[in-house]
């Protein structure tokens, strides 16, 4: 009966361990991320946008849209956010690249999220320039996007 009884405490110790070690792990991440599951799309933006991006453009670019998809949800880790347009840009050329955030020989395409609440009327097939924030981190919404938001200091999407 003691046997019994002892092999049932080490097996309902095992399964308490197996529950709690991952479940510590998954919120100490929770808790680092700077964007909170509980927080609200505005904070997340405010966040991304003043924290992260630092409120600078830092990516110049040239080239021809080739597809625009409206309210398009992008999600990161522990966040997602819907941009009122993203464009898939086929670049001709980089106009101003920042120090280091971005390395134009790897890239023939480029995402551009854009965040103004108007969406400009963009002609697939037609040639724009575009200034913003590329953000090359994975687990965010923002990620592998230039963005164009009010939030960004000089940046547009103009026609040439």
């Amino acid at each position: 009966m003691k046997i019994a009884s002892l092999k049932t405490k080490r097996l309902l110790l095992l399964i308490l361990a197996g529950v709690l070690i991952p479940a510590s792990l998954v919120g100490a991440k929770i808790l680092q991320d700077p964007i909170k599951p509980w927080m609200h799309e505005e904070d997340w933006s405010r966040i991304v946008a003043y924290d992260l991006y630092c409120g600078n453009s830092t990516l110049i670019v040239r080239g021809i849209v080739s597809s625009v998809v409206l309210n398009h949800t992008g999600f990161g880790y522990v966040s997602y956010h819907t941009f009122p347009a993203l464009i898939t840009l086929n670049l001709t050329e980089a106009v101003w690249i920042n120090d280091g955030v971005w390395d134009e020989k790897h890239r023939a395409v480029i995402t551009v999220g854009y965040d103004f609440p108007e969406v400009p009327n963009l002609t697939v097939g037609g040639s724009y320039e575009v200034s913003g924030f590329w953000l090359s981190i994975t687990d965010s919404a923002y990620s592998y996007k230039l963005v164009v938001a009010p939030s960004i200091k000089d940046s547009y999407i103009k026609p040439l």
